[in-house]
């Protein structure tokens, strides 16, 4: 009994060898593509609240209040969540009281770069520190996303203690007035950010914050009207990219006849193969089978 079994020629190896390296080339390529994959943001944080109070008086029982209302966005997003209250009041004689008190955030859920949150608050008809600061409207805003944070504070018929220099409807970042009769200071459109790269971008905004330093009316803080947002992951403050294609795999390299007097014999035939080196290039042998037999 005979059995053919057939064999791969010596010309068929750098075949075989190129594919394999193709083929590890292309899978290296797709590991790298894969580790560099772009990020998002991943998680947003937002909330806002009307009013908030926690003063020490000369005398008489510490004064706290709220936040109230107030509305937190779950890392996930959603919304829009709000909260509404008729009026607020703290204090005796009152350290403020309030109108109405709106408040607002949402958030996007779908995980990308403009991943967005957004917050706000109103307030009407405050009346601080007994009538010295009085507003028919005190309203916030912020925004967060892979690109950073912003913020904003309007102010509508804001009435200040005589002498104080006149602040803007819509004031700058962070203005400060100084009170009189040593009572403390109060900030218009106060905003904290906390920028991380790769990591956060945060902001809170508060319309007024009232800081009471140790003169008649005591010592403490009341705000109005304070919008927070911010985003959060490894694309945060990080500019957009796209993912590089994949590298082409490298060309199998071509087998090389042999020198002059061409290629060997196949086993099992005989024969020469053209002579290279003259100019002409080298086409690939294809496969050649061969047998071995056995007698049994």
């Amino acid at each position: 009994m005979t059995r053919n079994i057939p064999v791969l020629s010596r010309r068929s190896l750098p075949i075989a060898a190129a594919a394999a390296a193709a083929a590890a080339a292309t899978l290296a390529a797709t590991v790298v593509l894969s580790s560099g994959a772009h990020a998002d943001v991943t998680t947003v944080g937002g909330g806002a609240f009307g009013a908030r109070a926690d003063v020490t008086p000369l005398t008489g029982a510490p004064v706290t209040l709220g936040p109230t209302p107030a509305v937190v966005l779950p890392p996930a997003g959603g919304g829009p969540i709000t909260d509404t209250a008729a009026s607020a009041t703290a204090g005796t004689p009152p350290l403020f009281s309030t109108g109405a008190l709106v408040v607002s955030t949402q958030g996007d859920t779908a995980v990308s770069h403009t991943r967005t949150v957004r917050s706000s608050a109103t307030v009407s008809d405050t009346n601080l520190l007994d009538g010295r600061i009085t507003a028919t409207a005190v309203s916030t805003n912020c925004l967060s996303n892979g690109d950073g944070s912003s913020g904003a504070t309007s102010l509508a018929g804001l009435g200040l203690p005589a002498g104080l220099p006149a602040v803007s409807a819509s004031p700058a970042p962070n203005t400060v007035r100084t009170l009189p009769g040593g009572l403390g200071t109060v900030t218009f459109n106060e905003q904290v950010e906390v920028n991380t790269p790769g990591v956060t971008s945060s902001i809170v905004v508060n319309g007024i914050h009232i800081r009471l330093s140790g003169g008649t009316l005591g010592t403490g803080d009341i705000v109005i009207a304070q919008s927070r947002c911010s985003a959060n992951g490894p694309d945060v403050l990080r500019p957009a990219t796209s993912p590089s294609p994949s590298p082409s795999p490298s060309p199998s390299p071509s087998p090389v006849a042999g020198g002059a007097g061409g290629a060997g014999a196949g086993a099992g035939g005989s024969g020469s193969g053209n002579a290279a080196g003259s100019g002409d290039t080298a086409v690939p042998a294809a496969p050649v089978e061969g047998s071995v037999s056995f007698t049994g």
